[in-house]
């Protein structure tokens, strides 16, 4: 069960910020969907499947604008030394590499910086960050953070990781608040399904 809502961010890989003109029935209205995934194909395959059926049955008509928005932007720390490794095992078919959760962070293998900004602006800051790194090959490494949501200057006690600004800073990166620039999907057209 999901809302439409739930699946258009399925859909095309966004955080709820990133969708504009959904109306309020498809934040609060559930749907069962069952749909079989004949080809067997990874994740691009499956959001490829959720388009099409919500253009189908909820007659979903959109397209991408450009929007400046709050977030953050990922550098190089010009004053220390990426300690972040070069992954010798290269990245996963999709070309991105993976990267796990875990309970105070997360581990990234064979992932590109662009990867890891996305993995942030989804799962973690729930904000735009935008990889202004230059770095192209994929990495592998770990960071280690108490609340992502801690100020950069927040004192932690000694048996916590402090921030996640904190955490990038130790691997030779900056991540710092900005207006970032992104593509927001907006919504032109959506419809309650027919029932069958």
């Amino acid at each position: 069960s999901d809302t439409v809502l739930g699946l258009i961010l399925k859909a095309y890989d966004l955080n709820p910020e990133a969708v504009n003109g959904a109306p309020e029935w498809a934040r609060s209205d559930w749907y069962d969907i069952s749909a079989k995934n004949q080809g067997g194909g990874g994740e691009a395959e499956i959001r490829l499947m959720l388009r099409a059926l919500l253009a189908d049955r909820f007659r979903l008509r959109s397209h991408f604008e450009s929007a400046t928005r709050s977030g953050y932007i990922l550098t190089l720390d010009r004053k220390r030394t990426l300690s972040a490794k070069a992954s010798k095992a290269g990245t996963e078919p999709d070309g991105d590499g993976s990267i796990v959760r875990v309970s105070d962070g997360f581990t990234a293998r064979g992932a590109t910086m662009r990867r890891v900004c996305e993995f942030l602006s989804v799962g973690v800051l729930r904000q735009p960050v935008v990889d202004k790194t230059g770095l192209d090959g994929p990495y592998d490494f770990s960071l280690m953070y108490d609340d992502p949501m801690l100020t950069e200057n927040a004192e932690v006690g000694h048996d916590q990781h402090g921030s996640i600004f904190t955490a990038f800073h130790q691997i030779g990166l900056v991540l710092s608040p900005s207006k970032a620039p992104v593509s927001v999907l907006h919504i032109d057209h959506l419809e309650r399904p027919s029932r069958n």
